[in-house]
C-alpha cells in the first residue's frame, strides 16, 4: 500500500478501500495458495493491521510528519501547512478504513483457504490489540510504532545501519517511483520494540 498513500488526506475512505482490495485481496490468496502448495505440512499465520494514525496522535507530530513527507517526497499533497483539524480527520477516517478493510479482507481470505480444504484447517488469521493509543504519535509514550520527525530522521534502532546500504543498493538499481531517502524511513509507521511484543502476544494466541 505504502504509507503515503495512507496518509495523503485528499484520498477519501472509498478510494482507500479500493486500494486494499485491488493490492490484497487476489495477491494475498495467491500467495498462501503457492505456500500451501509448496510446503504440504505448514501452517499460516497471517498478522492484521491497525489504524496508524488515530484521534489520539498528536497533531503538532502530524505537522511534522507532512514537513518531512514533503521533503523526501516533493509530492504537492503533502505539502499544505499547517496541519488543521479537518485534515487530521480524514486521515484518521483513512487510516481506519484501512485497518478495517485489511482486517476484513484478510480473514476472508483466510476462511477461502480453510474452506477450500475443509479435512485440515491451515491458515490462521491473528488479529492485533492494538489500541487507538499504540498509534503513531499517541499521548506520552504509548506509541508502539516507529516514528518520523521534520528532519526526515527515524527513529528506529537500524536506520545507521540502513543508510549506507540504501545509499548502496540505488546507486545499482534505479526504481521510478522509489528513493534511497524513501529506504531510510521504511520503518515509519511500523511496529517498534514493544509492537513487536504485541505482534508476537497475537501471534502466540492464534497458535
Amino acid at each position: 500500500m505504502q504509507l503515503g498513500n495512507i496518509l495523503v488526506f485528499r484520498k477519501n475512505v472509498r478510494h482507500i478501500r479500493a486500494l486494499v482490495d485491488e493490492m490484497m485481496d487476489a495477491p494475498l490468496a495467491a500467495l498462501i495458495d503457492t505456500m500451501l502448495a509448496t510446503f504440504a505440512n505448514a501452517r499460516i499465520l497471517v498478522a492484521g493491521y491497525y489504524p496508524i494514525i488515530t484521534k489520539q496522535s498528536n497533531p503538532q507530530n502530524l505537522d511534522e510528519l507532512f514537513l518531512a513527507l514533503y521533503y523526501l517526497t516533493r509530492s504537492r499533497a503533502h505539502s499544505d501547512s499547517p496541519f488543521g483539524g479537518l485534515r487530521k480527520q480524514n486521515m484518521v477516517d483513512n487510516c481506519q478504513a484501512f485497518a478495517d478493510r485489511s482486517n476484513e479482507v484478510i480473514g476472508n481470505v483466510v476462511n477461502a483457504a480453510n474452506a477450500a480444504r475443509p479435512n485440515r484447517e491451515r491458515v490462521f488469521f491473528a488479529p492485533l490489540g492494538f489500541s487507538p493509543g499504540h498509534a503513531l504519535f499517541g499521548p506520552g509514550r504509548t506509541t508502539r510504532l516507529w516514528k518520523l520527525n521534520w528532519k526526515g530522521e527515524t527513529t528506529d534502532e537500524m536506520v545507521d545501519d540502513r543508510t549506507p546500504l540504501c545509499k548502496e543498493g540505488f546507486k545499482k538499481n534505479k526504481h521510478p517511483k522509489v528513493t534511497a531517502q524513501m529506504c531510510n524511513w521504511a520503518s515509519v509507521g511500523h511496529p517498534d520494540t514493544k509492537g513487536a511484543e504485541l505482534y508476537c502476544a497475537a501471534l502466540s494466541k492464534a497458535f
